[in-house]
């Protein structure tokens, strides 16, 4: 059995099993597992004739000598220092989702640890060890992000790293911790050091003149098909995400609200109005890339699907539509109270939505105003 090197180590092509030769208590063996992206340090030991490994770390997070050390510590029976060890960044983040359980926050976490570290966890601080990481090392993370003009996510990156590291400073000794999980050794945050930027929390104020409105709408028309989906969008003025996994239940279109932080899902009801049925019936959710096909009108307008919403939401403001009633609308207003919405209010307001829907259309597909003020929001309206 050869002696283990770092430089054997760092040649070391997956699949691969590497075993050190350093005597261990109870005939221990420290063994290195190498995938394709990771390096996992494993003790392997024997008792009463039967096999068991464990996780104790992972390369370079870990190195060969302290690989070593804590082997050793194991094997004799004593406790690791939790100091000197410790989970890795992505675990950190792979461990705060996870206790986030089904909550919205939890996809918005997993997409946001991806956008950072990379969906293969091909970032250097991937694998390091958690609390190693440096408060320079994070600012620089987020600064490759701005410098690719991603500001947008910025923050939010910003804020899941520092989620993250407050729940791993409380991780380690919660009793509910799951067996095996890795411990992080977490004292400090380093993201508190780290400014949150407000000049890229700045809305967007971009409305969409009418005959730019109309020209935008013909060009979805003549992608036929495969315009379909954005033609929808442009109708319901619901957000690009949740509208691609809306689902027809009869005469109505179900949206999932799941945005905001910590936000529970929320149940937004459309009428489908013979527009969007025709839409629709011509592939809108089951054709795919109609996402896209939407963004590449969009792009050289340098507008976004944002900007639909907001026109929208300004139009049908100036008729004397009220907030409460543009929010029913484009989901953003559904937790005015959120006691009422979960145990009294269940209105939808269908019928007001259609008419809203029907204005809407008739300006953005046509420029055509309402010769009649909106339906009036202090009368019965059906649910």
């Amino acid at each position: 059995m050869a002696k283990l090197t770092t430089r054997a180590i760092e040649a070391a092509k997956a699949p691969a099993k590497l075993t050190d030769d350093t005597q261990l208590a109870g005939g221990g063996r420290l063994m290195l597992i190498v995938r394709a992206r990771t390096k996992t340090w494993v003790l392997r030991t024997q008792s009463n004739g039967r096999d068991s490994t464990a996780t104790i770390g992972h390369y370079p997070a870990l190195s060969l000598a302290e690989a070593r050390r804590l082997a050793q510590d194991m094997a004799e029976g004593r406790r690791p220092d939790v100091r000197q060890k410790g989970g890795t960044l992505w675990e950190l983040m792979e461990a705060y989702t996870a206790s986030l359980g089904e909550r919205p926050s939890a996809r918005e976490t997993r997409n946001l640890t991806r956008w950072l570290l990379g969906k293969d966890q091909s970032h250097a601080l991937a694998a390091k060890q958690a609390n190693l990481v440096e408060s320079e090392e994070l600012a620089e993370l987020l600064r490759e992000k701005v410098l690719a003009g991603k500001t947008t996510s910025v923050n939010r990156g910003r804020a899941a790293l520092s989620a993250a590291y407050n729940f791993g400073a409380r991780h380690d000794l919660d009793p509910r911790r799951p067996l095996g999980s890795p411990r992080f050794g977490i004292k400090i945050n380093p993201v508190t050091l780290i400014p949150r930027i407000a000049e890229f929390e700045q809305p967007r104020a971009v409305v969409i003149e009418p005959e730019a409105l109309q020209q935008l709408w013909g060009e979805l028309q003549r992608l036929g098909p495969v315009g379909a989906f954005g033609r929808l969008a442009v109708l319901t003025l619901q957000r690009i995400a949740q509208l691609a996994r809306a689902t027809v239940d009869g005469d109505t279109l179900v949206i999932i609200d799941t945005k905001g932080r910590g936000a529970r899902e929320k149940v937004n009801v459309l009428p489908i109005t013979a527009a969007m049925r025709a839409e629709l019936d011509a592939g809108a959710l089951e054709l795919p890339a109609g996402a896209d096909r939407l963004r590449d009108v969009l792009g050289p307008r340098k507008l976004r699907a944002t900007d639909i919403r907001r026109t929208a939401e300004t139009f049908l403001s100036e008729l004397g539509y009220s907030g409460e009633a543009r929010g029913f609308l484009l989901s953003h207003g559904l937790e005015r109270s959120a006691l009422v919405r979960a145990h009294y209010d269940k209105a939808q307001r269908v019928a007001q939505k259609a008419a809203m829907l029907e204005t809407w259309r008739l300006y953005a597909t046509r420029g055509v105003l309402p010769a009649s003020p909106p339906l009036s929001e202090n009368v019965r309206i059906a649910a």
